[in-house]
């Protein structure tokens, strides 16, 4: 995406008379990273849903054994647990979030290009492009939820939660 977005710099403030044939070119290259991008999307949907789902118990029901922890080993691992399964979803979300940002950007990098400087027909190709990347995409859970840096944060708002309810329940 970003060897794209650099390339249609270029083209937009060039003067040159072979610009159509390279702006098709790009908008191939863009439809061609939107397709690999739907099919990512679908294909780790579920599993990224599951993922949510499983680091929200998780980081739960280790805050409330965490808590629970006599000893100074018994806390240690269950940090170092907790982390690794925070990081984990971490390593899901923040690239995410990411590849929805250099989508969005696109559409940015051709607005603040000279686009509007060459013809009628070059614009309405740039334009094209610009309207199609607008569309932030992000990686869904099932279709249900965003995964994104929000998502991370939701995951920790709620373990948190559901800890406070567990610790009023079972140990009172």
């Amino acid at each position: 995406m970003q060897l794209l977005k650099k390339r249609l710099t270029q083209i937009t403030n060039s003067k040159n008379s072979d610009v159509k044939c390279e702006i098709r070119h790009c908008i191939c290259l863009h439809q061609v990273l939107l397709e690999v991008y739907w099919r990512a999307r679908n294909m780790y949907s579920i599993m990224l849903m599951f993922h949510y789902f499983v680091t929200m118990i998780t980081t739960c029901s280790d805050l409330f054994i965490l808590i629970g922890q006599p000893d100074t080993v018994g806390i240690v691992v269950m940090t170092v647990t907790l982390t690794f399964i925070l990081v984990q979803f971490a390593c899901y979300t923040f690239p995410a979030e990411q590849i929805a940002f250099e989508f969005n950007n696109l559409s940015l990098i051709l607005y603040t290009s000279k686009w509007y400087t060459n013809s009628t027909e070059y614009q309405k190709m740039i334009l094209f492009m610009m309207m199609k990347s607008q569309c932030v995409p992000y990686f869904t859970g099932a279709g249900i939820m965003e995964i994104n840096v929000y998502a991370f944060g939701s995951v920790i708002r709620k373990s948190f939660s559901f800890y406070a309810v567990m610790q009023n329940v079972l140990r009172k």
